[in-house]
């Protein structure tokens, strides 16, 4: 192993996925020392804390970075570490091959739609020009990444050279004298007169050739370069006025989560009354009287509060949604951040649909829900 870890290390694995190294690694500094696990998919990294109990690894703790930017700087969520590690482990690009390995089926387990979905985060250059201009695809995909960093955008390239590029007629004479000999020795060897035409030479294959001038891919890069700005532009500024109309509907729908929450949050402080008097009035119809003080009944609330008690859940939306506020604010481009975001927020919100035991509570939590995905199905069109 080459990182060789030892016992007592402070040791980072920047990219745990489902933690295959972090456990490892863990296993090799003898359960001694401390173990932070980050990765930037949720799905992967909540299986470690799990996998780490079974192993009997008590040194490992898991952070989620929420900072999707390609930076050569710390996230924030690590900014901490600096300088406080003994030892960083980055495996980049993640390849995948750890879950292949504990989960084989999950190669069959792809579909197009799976596929659709990821394609949408990168920048998929379609560049369709004539083979005598293919020299410049390069710089085609140079100008289109300039302007864009996610999505499909295909560019087509078609060449008219006006009457220089008239197509001409040539006649193959060589060819010619050859069809006309062998069709005259045929009619010897058959017996059978020549009647042949100037109409039935004009139809042999290859007599006549059409010969059209080429473009010059020197001279036709300028000219496609510009026409390729100039679409570019017209592009971008369309993008604009659409990316003003999905920034409104957004905002709207982001509105209308943060006027449910505080109507969750509002509905939330009364669970327990609720559950409380619900128990009450129970008891009472079985005929049996508890004291207001009792242990039992005291424990039983106390349980009750804690399992629906959604605070954090609470916390970390507005969070998410202040946060969202910060993206659409943003200069840069933001589509993958918000893409990620809206999946948290939407897993806090099944968090305190999963918790909720009441069904006015339940019903806020599914109005939310729904307009994030439509927000989710919103910022797949955002750059």
């Amino acid at each position: 192993f080459a990182l060789a870890p030892e016992a007592g290390w402070r040791t980072l694995d920047a990219c745990a996925g489902a933690g295959g190294k972090a456990l490892h690694i863990g296993a090799l500094q003898k359960n001694k020392g401390e173990i932070i696990a980050s990765d930037i998919e949720y799905q992967r990294l909540k299986e470690l804390p799990l996998r780490a109990k079974r192993s009997g690894l008590s040194l490992i703790s898991t952070k989620q970075l929420t900072d999707r930017k390609t930076t050569l700087t710390l996230p924030a969520q690590l900014a901490h570490l600096k300088d406080a590690c003994d030892a960083v482990v980055v495996d980049a690009p993640c390849s995948g091959i750890g879950t292949a390995r504990r989960m084989p089926m999950s190669k069959w387990r792809l579909t197009p739609e799976i596929l659709l979905k990821h394609s949408r985060k990168q920048l998929e250059i379609v560049a369709s020009l004539p083979r005598e201009l293919a020299e410049l695809e390069p710089m085609i995909r140079t100008e289109v990444s300039a302007c864009c960093s996610r999505g499909r955008v295909a560019v087509q390239v078609r060449c008219d050279l006006g009457t220089e590029g008239a197509a001409t007629v040539k006649l193959n004479e060589p060819l010619a004298r050859h069809y006309l000999a062998e069709a005259t020795r045929l009619a010897t060897v058959i017996g059978v007169p020549s009647q042949l035409t100037l109409a039935d030479a004009m139809r042999w294959p290859g007599v006549l050739e059409q010969e059209r001038a080429a473009p010059d891919a020197d001279k036709a890069e300028p000219l496609v370069q510009s026409a390729l700005r100039s679409a570019l532009a017209q592009f971008i500024a369309m993008r604009t006025s659409e990316g003003a109309n999905l920034q409104a509907d957004i905002e709207a729908r982001l509105s209308a989560i943060t006027s449910l929450l505080k109507d969750i949050e509002a509905r939330s402080s009364e669970v327990t009354a609720l559950y409380r008097k619900a128990l009450m009035q129970r008891l009472g119809d079985a005929g049996l009287t508890i004291d207001l003080n009792d242990e039992r009944l005291i424990k039983e609330i106390a349980l009750f509060a804690d399992r629906c008690d959604i605070s954090e859940e609470l916390a970390r939306a507005r969070s998410h949604l202040a946060q969202f506020a910060k993206y659409i604010a943003a200069k840069e481009a933001m589509g993958r951040n918000m893409d990620f975001l809206a999946q948290e927020l939407f897993r806090e919100f099944n968090t305190m649909g999963s918790k909720a035991n009441n069904a006015e509570l339940a019903h806020l939590v599914v109005a939310a829900k729904s307009e994030i995905e439509k927000i989710r199905e919103q910022v797949q069109n955002v750059e």
